[in-house]
């Protein structure tokens, strides 16, 4: 992150630095530092002075030409003054000029050839300092007349930002901060180490600078801008942040850079916070950044309070924004801020004493490297926060805390910098691009009222040359005027806007969107961007002078030998020859655009410029034209008027006194800035904004998305019933209507207390009905945004966890059922991404989890033949395959087929895949590692006919399509079927007869091997189901009893390459549609739960099936019984309790939400289930509910009766509902079920799920169920739990003890604590701990070591089975076991393990996923010695391996010296 330019000029070209001469108001930029040297400047330049070339006679502007050699580094003027300084950064000279750049001379005093950087003081006007790269600089305090000498501890320091920060207090201008490069102990390899130390003067340098602190990352002054309004009592505070154990008296004996986590100077005016990952020393690897604040230059130091105590640190930016001093820092306390460590915590203050935090709209959290502070006013600040590629623009309220969203998808560069600009002096107007999600086209919105309401830029209706241009201007979506603004600077200074009233000017084009630079034309507005002409095509530099009088251009697409200018406010233009022809490179004024005269710096060609300097500084004076200095009558009143109403402008009526566009006359007030009048307007609708917590809806109605903080001593009584809170609408930040004399739209209004957060210790719920009933609903990943799909066709959208509902309003006809939607798909890989499938062939879709929608066209309407509709490509998120269907409207269609294609751009263009298939998909996965342009289809052999009526005669063929399925591979001729199964291709293949099933399986998507099974076991026809693979082995269940209502199979446990196949239990349950009872425990690999048939042979008859419950603790090798707890809730034995008495739960099949698991992917351990003790598994209304916390080892009965469950905040908060009938309370327990309170939330509904973000990491739930008042309609009801704690809970590693979590392994009572062959530690929140986890926890915490192997480490090999009786692994009768695989264990890449031996094959085999070492080796039979082990050659062998290379060695040197000698060169 970057320390604070202090820059005034923010927006120069790509050549050139960050300058001061142009910006009125000082601006911070706090970037990345990508770890190398960053420099100040944008161009290594040099300059070589030459003679001056008067050229063109005073019956003209005056044109004198200096030449140079080289580009400059920087161009500084002195405020208020003729006063240019020149800064050749490659020859390290400046050089001066005292009349705005006609001549030039060498300044005197500076060492020739040593000045690395020019720094103009941004408030003492006389101030400038020439720097150098080592320890001797230069200052002058008369405008660089004059310079003195001084020196430095360390050559600057440029990691960081500017080395040198000012107090912007004028009795204080001498106070600076001086920032040096400390490099001690030079490495073996070349380098040093460096850190950055910080000093500071009180005298300018007058004398020696003294230290402040070391190891710094930036320090400022609390009075940072002169508009920051310090208290009294911190005028002499600065604040750095520092590493923790940063010294600023003492020499620190640590040779460390911590430089790696500082960041890079930005090029334009923005705020930029962000991240470095790389650590590369022992300071930045142990400690953290802090932020320390000081009164006495650090005699004494503490550090700055913040509302996160000690958690407030890794602070990665600091730096001032007119009115606000802004610090960044990693949000410990937010969800992922103690281990992900994006997200962010902006603090503000705004007198250097008290900071508080930002708050953004619910949904809209602030990451590292993902946020930029922008122009921002005097009135509120504007932070622009990335989402994908492109960004969101938010503005503050006057204390710059709390913010509202206005403008979504802004454009931005890599480096973090925005399309945003302020104009100079007219309140409320701004210019911003986006990138429209439709087609990426950048787009230029306009704001006349500080960014509440945005809308495109007006485009004239003719060209330049007066023929209308080529849209229709009325259409704004398409004809608009689009600019080009600071991610692509062609000029320096301000893009658009002076300080001359009202002019603006741009280069762009008018269209759907931005088109290349080359091929854009130059437009001028003299309204503040109301209205636009184009005044030259091409384009073009340009530069406003003396107010506004002269407005002058330079082509900037090509050489150019003249200037064209205009006295009339762009309506007649003028040309002017140079003498010369050179390619523009600046065009530049004084900084308050007051004088007639301009410096054009240019480049010439070699040929051009012949033995001259090939580089051209053109000082070109208007004053010499002696036009008479104008008068009272040649000024109007010009008010600045929004484009809407046409008068008042953020509240008021502004306006300046500006020339007639025909008044032949110079204004002449040099130095003089206009000054704006204003007058007060009474308050209307546009006056007010959505308040925060707040946004507006389809009819622009401001609704809340957060539940309200009541105000302190509201509601704190049982009496009161109601308070005041916001109206939804706040007064726009820096308007200044009349209230009295207009509309109060900020009034507050009267509240339910239930309404607003909950206090302290309480919680709070909102309900919300649907006027249909749920089809589906997702929650968007790591986000609070969820969707709801309506059995009316109606989508409902909630971005704060369900506390409130907006409808989405999908394009087309209400009344056209092709535009209602018929499904939702969330993105396979792209958290961001969702899509809405309509009936007809419109797609709406999301690339920023539902903050925008858009839509685009799929090819063909989408398939109603049981096809997957979409496809995602697990790399590249635009990369989609989308299965329509052609004529299947008539069930009688003889041409009815599905046909499939891609899309490279999200659904903008499609390419057709084949026609008459089944499906088709992309075939790499994430783990499945093939051509990413690699299409697999399922597709008929025969493309004629109705496909719904094909039948087996019509074979299926599996084709593979390399380069987007134009380089076809048939790889089966018929096929039942294929997927992906993390690193799996599995495919069911018919034989040639048709009548059996065969699996294929590969690694490569090239290579099959056929599965193989223990005898008895075919396929045949028979159902099957892949239940999971993330254990390196595939689980596949095989259906042995179809007959409804007694559905069973056999479950099945692959080899590491999926081909060989054990048994690993039989009679394992499942229902009609082919779910299976099987659930693996989530965040805690191989431990999975089962039911089993107890009873088949009577339940084949019967078709009652008695069920009890399996769990395996080693990924299937064995299976047990659930231990059953002793006592029931109310510590009463339970009536069974003899051998045989087990606990049993109900599983997968059962579930009236798939959805809902066992097990959370964060609360690690933890489990809930409905079930019963006893000898099978009972009904489930006749269950009660149970919880493990150790993985399934042990279980204890939590409540009675079954209910539904939910887990938040990692388990640290359970959630119960009755599951038996409509309810009204919803039971909790912050202790893991020990004890539970209760929680009315008013009607009765019959809950059908409960739902929270998939991670289980917040503390609000949604209660989905059936409105009580109708059938028909659905409810949702948002219960909060946020307010129960407010502790939260502390991991400190370091003191273990103290600290709130315990360290847990999984352990299946074993001498060490182990499973799968390793010792595993994980963090789980003590039971009874009185807090809130809040920060992600990542998990595991750590593998201790690998475990000695035992029996639990291995599984039946092929063609083997456990014999219930022994529990060892037999042979099955009449079959052979596996031959001995001894080249696969000699050339294996695991030779640590066989150490160069084979082992022949055993009854047992490793479980894949175990990692376990020595010990019982129950795979191993007799050891042989490898062939390539070295133990199998003697000595002698091995004397000869040795000594050859060294006797070949010695013979080539006696060749060498014989054939030298003979050739007279030895001796």
């Amino acid at each position: 992150m970057a320390s604070p330019i202090s820059a005034r000029r923010s927006r120069d070209p790509p050549l050139r630095p960050p300058d001061r001469s142009r910006m009125t108001a000082r601006t911070t930029n706090l970037s990345t530092l990508s770890g190398g040297f960053v420099a100040v400047c944008f161009l290594v330049a040099s300059l070589l002075f030459l003679t001056a070339e008067p050229v063109i006679a005073a019956s003209n502007p005056t044109v004198t030409v200096n030449r140079f050699n080289h580009l400059p580094s920087k161009l500084a003027y002195f405020d208020d003054s003729s006063v240019v300084m020149y800064h050749d950064g490659t020859e390290g000279n400046v050089y001066r000029s005292e009349d705005e750049g006609k001549s030039w001379k060498l300044v005197d005093g500076p060492q020739q050839g040593k000045a690395y950087m020019l720094v103009d003081h941004p408030y003492d006007i006389r101030q400038a300092y020439i720097l150098s790269n080592g320890k001797t600089h230069w200052r002058t305090t008369n405008k660089g007349l004059s310079w003195q000498a001084f020196t430095t501890p360390e050559p600057p320091a440029v990691r960081s930002g500017a080395p040198l920060e000012f107090h912007a207090d004028q009795k204080h201008w001498d106070w600076i901060i001086f920032t040096g490069k400390k490099c001690t102990l030079w490495t073996p390899w070349g380098g040093s180490i460096c850190h950055d130390e910080a000093y500071y003067t009180t005298d300018a340098f007058a004398s020696d600078v003294k230290p402040l602190i070391e190891y710094v990352m930036h320090c400022s002054w609390a009075k940072a801008t002169k508009d920051f309004d310090v208290h009294a009592d911190a005028m002499n505070r600065i604040f750095c942040i520092a590493w923790e154990d940063a010294s600023s008296t003492a020499r620190s004996t640590v040779f460390d850079d911590p430089s790696h986590l500082l960041s890079k100077r930005s090029e334009d005016d923005s705020v930029k916070f962000s991240k470095r990952g790389e650590m590369s020393n022992r300071r930045a690897a142990q400690g953290t950044t802090r932020m320390f604040q000081s009164d006495d230059f650090f005699k004494t130091k503490r550090l700055v309070e913040f509302d996160m105590g000690r958690d407030a640190r890794s602070f990665v930016g600091l730096g001032p924004s007119r009115k606000f001093l802004v610090t960044a820092l990693r949000d410990i306390q937010s969800s992922t801020g103690g281990n992900d460590g994006e997200e962010m915590a902006l603090f503000v203050t705004k007198d250097g004493i008290k900071w508080n935090k930002a708050k953004f709209p619910h949904g809209h959290g602030l990451r590292e490297n993902a946020y930029t502070i922008v122009d921002s006013t005097l009135h509120s600040l504007v932070v622009d926060v990335l989402d994908t590629d492109t960004g969101s623009l938010f503005t503050s309220d006057s204390t710059g805390t709390q913010f509202v969203k206005s403008l979504e998808g802004t454009n931005r560069n890599s480096r973090g910098i925005v399309d945003f600009e302020h104009l100079a002096n007219i309140d409320g107007v701004g210019l911003a691009n986006i990138k429209a999600e439709k087609d990426s086209a950048i787009r230029t919105m306009i704001t006349f009222d500080d960014g509440s309401r945005w809308q495109p830029v007006k485009a004239p209706k003719v060209d330049a040359s007066g023929k209308r241009v080529n849209c229709n201007v009325d259409d704004q979506e398409e004809c608009s005027l689009h600019l080009y603004s600071v991610t692509h600077l062609h000029n320096s200074g301000r893009v658009f806007s002076s300080t001359a009233p009202g002019f603006v000017m741009g280069v762009g084009s008018i269209g759907r969107g931005l088109l290349p630079y080359e091929d854009c034309d130059t437009f001028l507005s003299t309204d503040a961007g109301k209205t636009w002409n184009m005044v030259s095509t091409d384009a073009h530099k340009y530069e406003f002078g003396d107010q506004g009088s002269v407005l002058v251009i330079v082509d900037d697409e090509d050489s150019t030998d003249h200037i064209s200018y205009s006295f009339n406010q762009g309506k007649d233009w003028n040309k002017l020859e140079l003498g010369i022809k050179m390619r523009a490179k600046l065009l530049n004024t004084i900084p308050d655009n007051t004088s007639l005269k301009f410096l054009l710096v240019g480049t010439q060609t070699r040929k051009e410029a012949g033995s001259k300097g090939r580089h051209v500084a053109i000082f070109i004076d208007f004053a010499t034209l002696n036009k008479r200095k104008c008068g009272e009558s040649d000024f109007e009143k010009w008010y600045a008027q929004s484009a809407t109403d046409g008068s008042c402008l953020m509240g008021h009526k502004q306006w300046y006194k500006r020339r007639k566009a025909d008044a032949d006359c110079f204004v002449g007030n040099k130095f003089q800035d206009p000054e704006g009048k204003e007058d007060p307007c009474p308050c209307t609708d546009t006056d007010y904004e959505c308040d925060f917590g707040f946004v507006p809806n389809s009819d622009g109605k401001c609704i809340p998305t957060i539940a309200e903080t009541i105000p302190t001593g509201e509601c704190s009584e049982s009496w009161q019933k109601t308070y005041k809170g916001s109206s939804g609408y706040r007064l726009i930040p820096g308007n200044t209507c009349d209230r009295s004399r207009g509309v109060k739209k900020d009034d507050k209004v009267e509240k339910p207390c239930d309404q607003g957060q909950p206090s302290p210790g309480t919680v709070a719920h909102q309900t919300h009905e649907f006027p249909g009933l749920i089809f589906d609903h997702f929650y968007f990943p790591e986000s609070s945004n969820i969707l709801v799909h309506s059995s009316d066709g109606s989508i409902w959208q909630s971005s704060n966890d369900g506390y409130s509902w907006r409808e989405l309003q999908p394009v087309g006809n209400d009344a056209d059922p092709n535009s209602k939607v018929l499904t939702m798909a969330l993105h396979a890989y792209d958290k961001k991404r969702g899509y809405l499938i309509t009936g007809g062939q419109k797609v709406h879709y999301t690339t920023n989890r539902g903050v925008d929608w858009n839509w685009f066209t799929a090819p063909l309407p989408a398939n109603g033949l049981g096809i997957p509709i979409l496809d995602f490509h697990p790399e590249k998120s635009d990369w989609i395959i989308w299965t329509g269907s052609s004529n299947c409207v008539s069930s009688t269609s003889d041409t009815c087929q599905a046909i499939s294609y891609y899309s490279l751009d999200n659904g903008r263009n499609w390419n057709k895949i084949d026609n008459y298939v089944r499906t088709c998909s992309w075939a790499r996965d994430a783990r499945l590692k093939l051509d990413p342009k690699l299409i697999m289809c399922e597709s008929y052999k025969d493309k004629n006919g109705n496909q719904r009526t094909f039948g087996v005669n019509n074979q299926l063929q599996l084709i593979s399509g390399g380069n987007y399925y134009k380089q076809k591979t048939k790889l089966f001729d018929n096929v039942v079927g294929f997927a992906t199964f993390e690193e799996y291709l599995v495919v069911a293949e018919l034989t040639e007869s048709g009548t059996t099933l065969r699996l294929q399986v590969s690694l490569n998507g090239r290579d099959f091997s056929t599965t193989h099974f223990p005898p008895g076991m075919k396929l045949d026809n028979r159902a099957y189901t892949v239940l999971d693979s993330v254990t390196d082995s595939i689980f596949l269940h095989v259906t042995t009893h179809a007959n409804a209502g007694s559905e069973w199979g056999t479950l099945f446990k692959s080899n590491s390459n999926g081909t060989y196949y054990a048994m690993s239990l039989e009679y394992v349950n499942r229902n009609e549609k082919g779910f299976v009872d099987f659930e693996k425990m989530l965040g805690l690999d191989g431990i999975a739960l089962i039911n089993v048939v107890k009873n088949p042979d009577e339940a084949s008859v019967s078709g009652k099936k008695e069920l009890v419950s399996r769990i395996t603790h080693n990924d299937g090798g064995r299976w047990k019984p659930l231990t059953p707890p002793s006592r029931d809730v109310y510590r009463t034995p339970y009536p069974c309790n003899e051998v045989g008495c087990d606990l049993h739960i109900h599983g997968y099949t059962e579930r009236d939400d798939p959805r809902a698991t066992y097990s959370s992917p964060s609360a690690v351990g933890l489990m809930l289930a409905v079930g019963n003790v006893g000898r099978q598994l009972a009904p489930y209304k006749d269950s009660d509910t149970f919880l493990t916390r150790d993985g399934g080892f042990t279980w204890e009965e939590v409540h009675k009766d079954a209910h539904k469950w939910e887990f938040g905040d990692q388990g640290s908060i359970i959630i119960l509902v009755n599951d038996e009938e409509p309810t009204d309370t919803v039971l909790y327990s912050l202790n893991e079920g020990l004890t539970w309170d209760s929680y009315k939330f008013g009607e009765k509904i019959r809950v059908k799920s409960i739902v929270t973000v998939p991670e289980d990491t917040h503390r609000k739930f949604i209660l989905f169920g059936a409105s009580p008042r109708s059938q028909t309609k659905s409810m949702a009801v948002h219960l909060d739990f946020s307010a129960l704690e407010k502790r939260k809970c502390t991991l400190d590693p370091s003191h273990p003890e103290q600290h709130d979590f315990e360290l847990w392994s999984p352990s299946e009572e074993r001498i060490e604590p182990c499973l799968f062959g390793r010792q595993t530690y994980y963090y789980r929140r003590k039971r009874q701990a009185d807090c809130y986890i809040g920060t992600k926890v990542v998990q595991p915490h750590s593998i201790a070591k690998n475990c000695t192997c035992t029996k639990d480490d291995f599984e039946c090999e092929f063609n083997h089975y456990r014999d219930p009786a022994t529990g060892d692994c037999i042979l099955y009768p009449g079959v052979s076991a596996l031959a001995t695989d001894e080249y696969g264990q000699c050339y294996s890449s695991n030779w640590e393990e066989t150490e160069g031996y084979w082992y022949d094959r055993t009854n047992y085999r490793k479980v894949p996923y175990s990692s376990c070492v020595g010990g019982e080796r129950l795979d191993r039979g007799t050891r042989h010695i490898c062939s390539n082990n070295p133990r199998r050659h003697g000595f002698f062998w091995w004397a000869t391996i040795v000594v050859s290379p060294f006797a070949l060695a010695g013979f080539v040197g006696w060749w060498w010296n014989k054939k030298q000698q003979r050739r007279g060169y030895g001796g």
